[in-house]
């Protein structure tokens, strides 16, 4: 081991590793330059953006006849809204019904507007008009244009519960009936 060989006939090295450090002073020049060069790349991408927002404010095109109505109205209703007293539901802390607000106006107003699908704007309201109309469909009882007869669901788990599920024939449990989703599951018990 103490006998070091280079491996190329071209090198003539003595030792097996560099023994120099790097000067402090490189190390010192380029930490500044490092610095000062990022100062310069901030400084020009600021000045770039401001130049874009000048170019877009003196290149706009003018609104058209929609755009500067919708502006008209953004301005008149930001002016109204301002005026207007807040409401004294507010301070209770209990919201009011849903057309409290004159929804039915904003609504036929965003509907000749804007095109549909939009974003829910009351979503807790939606949500509760849906859950109250499906369990109205699930209380409900009668027979459909189908022939079906419904009954209340609560109903229909209480004679589900006194009668038991219904049977199911022999030839119904063999493997080529079954359809091809339900997994076959051995009878008898678990071989754990």
């Amino acid at each position: 081991m103490d006998n070091f060989q280079p491996q190329s006939i071209d090198l003539h090295l003595k030792e097996g590793h560099e023994e120099r450090d790097l000067p402090v002073r490189a190390i010192v020049l380029f930490l500044a330059s490092l610095v000062v060069l990022g100062a310069l790349s901030f400084v020009g991408v600021l000045a770039f953006l401001y130049g874009l927002e000048h170019w877009r404010r003196t290149h706009e095109a003018p609104l058209s006849p929609v755009e500067q109505r919708l502006a008209n109205q953004r301005e008149r209703l930001q002016q109204t809204s301002v005026k207007a007293p807040l409401p004294a539901h507010e301070a209770t802390g209990v919201k009011p019904p849903p057309d409290f607000y004159g929804r039915e106006k904003m609504e036929d107003h965003l509907t000749r507007t804007f095109p549909v699908p939009r974003l829910q704007y009351d979503d807790v309201f939606e949500e509760t008009l849906f859950r109250t109309s499906e369990e109205r469909w699930l209380n409900s009882t009668g027979k459909d244009a189908q022939g079906n007869i419904h009954i209340p669901i609560g109903r229909a788990m209480d004679i589900l519960v006194q009668r038991g599920l219904p049977q199911v024939s022999p030839s119904a449990l063999q493997p080529n009936n079954l359809p091809s989703a339900v997994p076959l599951v051995p009878a008898g018990p678990s071989r754990r």
